[in-house]
């Protein structure tokens, strides 16, 4: 079924100037990180345009929009935001959430906090801790990514991670 191959995240992007990204993304992580849709071999891929500004060398801007489509045949638009703070040597501060209106009143929000702590020349750590509630009662969850990025000269560029947390799992039909 799709939960066990395909298409996981991509994006097309152009830079219309040396300071912004306007980009298209397909990014189907929901699909495979929520347990109960991966279970129920659950499509809720979401598909969104934004854009990314960097004002100045201190501080960049990330607005998208997006739509996705769960089980049952409920619609959600997502609005995210995100404040990216540069500071010296490297180090990044980020702040940032999306927010998802639902039919009935069970909204969706998370919000998240991380940056770039970098490692020599070509490395950087990337920790985040992310808080969402998903509009269903008891639905708070939190998780920790701890993400390692590595450049390989100009063209080349590898990142992973790991991630734990709490996940709040209801059945899906």
């Amino acid at each position: 079924g799709s939960s066990e191959t395909g298409l996981r995240f991509a994006e097309i992007a152009i830079w219309p100037n040396a300071s912004t990204r306007v980009f298209l993304r397909y990014d189907d992580g929901l699909s495979r990180d929520n347990a109960a849709l991966a279970a129920a071999d659950r499509d809720v891929a979401l598909k969104s345009a934004g854009a990314y500004r960097r004002w100045n060398e201190r501080l960049g801007t990330l607005l998208e929009i997006g739509s996705r489509s769960y089980p049952g045949g409920v619609d959600q638009e997502i609005y995210r935001v995100e404040q990216s703070f540069y500071m010296d040597r490297g180090y990044e501060a980020k702040l940032g959430g999306w927010y998802g209106p639902r039919d009935g009143g069970n909204s969706e929000w998370l919000a998240y906090v991380g940056g770039a702590i970098p490692f020599g020349e070509s490395t950087r750590f990337e920790p985040t801790f992310f808080y969402s509630q998903n509009g269903l009662p008891g639905g708070e969850e939190w998780r920790l990514l701890l993400a390692a990025n590595h450049r390989v000269g100009s063209d080349w560029e590898f990142s992973g991670g790991v991630a734990g947390g709490r996940a709040h799992v209801a059945g899906i039909d």
